[in-house]
């Protein structure tokens, strides 16, 4: 017997960062919070239902904002490039990879993560402190920029 689980929405109520959704399947509750795009997009209206599947994407999106909101604050203290605050997302255990990769998605759709400028700003540092264009290659190598990035940099700098 293949059972379906079908949410029905109670209330909707406005929150600081957004809309808190609460939503029922009998004794069960859940609360997510979600901005008014996404409560527009799924036409999130009290005494709608949703399934399983519509609820699992919804606590996806509500995660991705929530990574996408801790990889801001880690940008506000230093720069970094795109495999090394994907890997703090990850390392963090509260999101899922796919949840961080939209995250991380929307973080260089927003051009808050450039490898590119990234690397060219680290050579350009590097170069300021003394040191040679193979030891910025190597340092920007091991966060996890691409050699040919860094080929790239080290030609055109």
């Amino acid at each position: 017997m293949n059972h379906e689980y079908v949410y029905k929405v109670t209330e909707i109520s406005k929150d600081v960062e957004g809309y808190l959704v609460t939503c029922h399947l009998d004794s069960h509750e859940v609360i997510i919070n979600v901005t008014q795009d996404t409560l527009e997009r799924y036409n999130l209206v009290i005494g709608q239902t949703i399934n399983r599947e519509e609820l699992d994407a919804l606590k996806d999106l509500e995660q991705m904002r929530n990574a996408y909101k801790m990889a801001l604050k880690l940008l506000a203290r230093k720069d970094y490039p795109y495999e090394q605050l994907r890997n703090r997302l990850v390392a963090s255990d509260r999101f899922t990879e796919i949840q961080v990769d939209m995250a991380m998605q929307a973080l260089s759709l927003n051009n808050l993560v450039n490898d590119y400028e990234y690397a060219a700003d680290y050579i350009d540092q590097s170069l300021r402190k003394g040191y040679g264009l193979k030891r910025a290659a190597m340092n920007l190598k091991k966060k996890g920029i691409s050699f040919k990035l860094n080929r790239t940099l080290i030609e055109f700098d």
